[in-house]
Parts: structure tokens; sequence; C-alpha cells
């Protein structure tokens, strides 16, 4: 507190001798103008003067703190929007191939498995319920041609309808 009060002071001292000299000296001549720029930079340099007393490198540890943390609330933000991805793609995915399913007559459950690549992609299905072999060929068909998932990867499990 004393270091404040002492910093105030100085201020206000060097304002007051400053507005001194600028009065004794006038406010036209090259003397004045001389004068404005010696006591501009004398107030700039009382009023910069206690940072020479600052020790910065105790901030720097401060702020590698806050770095660390923003990292790692970097990295949950991004695994939390993988997941949200990975769960839309999911979910867009099943009720695509569901409605195409539906439209050929077929009352099935569909599961997408996704890789784990980035973004995320089906790479497996699981269809299961009681298809005709004609919906099942469509069906496959469709969701290889438009979806890209080769036939292999399509696990039908045929139920009694």
């Amino acid at each position: 507190m004393e270091g404040l009060r002492t910093y105030i002071l100085s201020v206000v001292a060097s304002a007051v001798i400053c507005s001194g000299l600028r009065a004794l000296f006038g406010e036209k001549g090259s003397t004045a103008s001389l004068l404005r720029t010696i006591c501009g930079i004398y107030m700039a340099f009382v009023l910069v003067s206690p940072l020479r007393n600052v020790d910065f490198s105790i901030y720097s540890d401060y702020f590698t703190g806050f770095m660390e943390e923003a990292q790692t609330a970097v990295l949950d933000g991004e695994n939390v929007a993988l997941k949200e991805l990975r769960e839309r793609i999911k979910e867009e995915t099943e009720s695509y191939i569901l409605d195409k399913a539906v439209s050929l007559g077929a009352d099935v459950s569909v599961e997408v498995s996704l890789a784990g690549s980035t973004p995320p992609a089906p790479n497996k299905i699981t269809i299961k319920g009681a298809v005709s072999p004609y919906v099942k060929k469509v069906l496959s068909r469709y969701i290889k041609e438009q979806l890209g998932i080769p036939e292999e990867a399509q696990i039908w499990i045929q139920s009694a309808a």
C-alpha cells in the first residue's frame, strides 16, 4: 500500500512541476514547444517507472498454468465434439437406411458401426428383421452405392415373420 501511495505522490508532484514550468515559459515559442516535449517524456517516464521493479518471471509461471488449463479444455472440447459427431452420424445413417427399408416394405432394425477415422464414417451395418430376398438385394445395393459400405460389411440377421 505504501508503494501505491509513493507512486501517486510522484505522479502528482511531476504533474505540478510540469504545469508550473509551462506556466512560467508560456504557451508560444520554440522554448515552450521544447518544454512541452520534455515534460511529456518526463511524465511518461514517471508513469512507467514502477514497471522496472516488477519481476515478470513470476507471471510467466502464472500464465503457464493458464496455458495448460486452456490446452486441456480444448482437448476436452474436441473430444466432446467428436463424440457428438459420431453419435449424429450413427443416428442419421441408421435413420437413412431404415427409411429406405420402410419404403421397400421391410420391417427391420438397423445398427451402424463407425470407423475410428476422423471424420468418422460408417464401416459396418447390422440389419435385423424379416426381409424377402428381393428387398435384401435392393437394400444391400442401395447401401453399397449410396453409403459406400460393401456387401461384406453388411450383416443380415433374418428373423421369423
